[in-house]
């Protein structure tokens, strides 16, 4: 492993390509070209690979920027050091009814921390998005999106009540799908998604379901989550305070239980089988693994470690 310091614009020269896989958190939205720093990043990614992004929402920092624009207006000209203290002063004294004070999903002018506080209200680079702005950005640098986190997040099902209306939202594209379920939510302050060139070759979605493909829980231990779990019943998660709710099947406490990381599907239902419990045939079991993963994918819980 190498470290290097340098400008992202100059990843060329200090650290060339081309690349599997390249992350990039919390760094376009504060770049005098956002544009111009992705392309710098798509001139080294191998045209198979993929580039994780995190950047701002705008719809979740709301509050954000009217207090960014006043303290601009006020002290813009002070030096760092009284530019901070005025913010302190600001902050205390917003009215009640102020987007910022009322934002709970922004905190990090409240954590006591003076490199919070300027990271979020002084910082003089500070570019937030929406869907359909991010997209245009990746367009920019001939990327498009792959995947989007959590998957769930993204989905206007996860916030749509109304049947009719959540038919309508199935039949929409993907991106606009993600564009709706942002505009629904209004609590997305940052994005996190995958991304890849528009031209890239088609990959096959691996079919978690297939004998020999292996799962692999993320961050959870299968035991405890088996015991939480009721066979039949309904995954329950919470999305910035919208109920995520997922069906599971008949099986889920055996197969969570024996999701290790190691063991193909087949030498999942094989235990299963061996341990008395009642399956049904390959295909069967193969559409339970499926709705399993569908329920735990959607709030990035679950993954296909091994396909094939």
């Amino acid at each position: 492993m190498r470290f290097v310091t340098g400008a992202l614009e100059e990843v060329a020269a200090l650290a060339p390509g081309p690349y599997d896989y390249i992350d990039c958190c919390g760094v376009l939205h504060h770049l005098a070209s956002p544009e111009a720093g992705l392309r710098a990043l798509a001139s080294q990614l191998a045209r198979t690979g993929g580039l994780g992004l995190m950047l701002y929402g705008t719809y979740g920092r709301s509050g954000v920027y009217p207090v960014q624009e006043a303290l601009a207006q006020l002290v813009d000209d002070l030096p760092d050091a009284d530019r901070l203290a005025a913010a302190h002063r600001l902050i205390a004294g917003l009215p009640d009814t102020h987007l910022l004070k009322r934002n709970p999903l922004v905190h990090d002018h409240r954590k006591g921390k003076d490199a919070h506080l300027y990271d979020l209200l002084l910082h003089r680079r500070d570019r937030s998005y929406r869907v359909p702005e991010l997209a245009a950005l990746l367009s920019t640098a001939g990327l498009a999106p792959l995947a989007w986190l959590e998957p769930a997040r993204y989905a206007p099902e996860t916030y749509l009540a109304d049947p009719a209306l959540r038919r309508r939202a199935a039949t929409l594209p993907d991106l606009e799908r993600a564009a709706l379920a942002e505009r629904l939510s209004t609590t997305m302050g940052k994005h996190v998604l995958y991304a890849g060139f528009a031209d890239r070759p088609a990959v096959a979605t691996p079919d978690p379901g297939a004998d020999g493909s292996v799962l692999v829980l993320r961050g959870l231990d299968p035991a405890t989550v088996a015991k939480g779990l009721k066979p039949g019943g309904m995954l329950k998660a919470e999305i910035d305070g919208a109920a995520y709710r997922a069906p599971l099947p008949a099986l889920t406490t055996a197969i969570v239980a024996r999701i290790d990381g190691r063991r193909t599907v087949a030498e999942i239902r094989a235990a299963i089988a061996a341990a008395g419990i009642d399956a049904p045939d390959a295909d069967g079991f193969a559409r339970q693994v499926r709705t399993l993963f569908a329920a735990f994918a959607g709030i990035n819980r679950i993954m296909v470690r091994h396909a094939g």
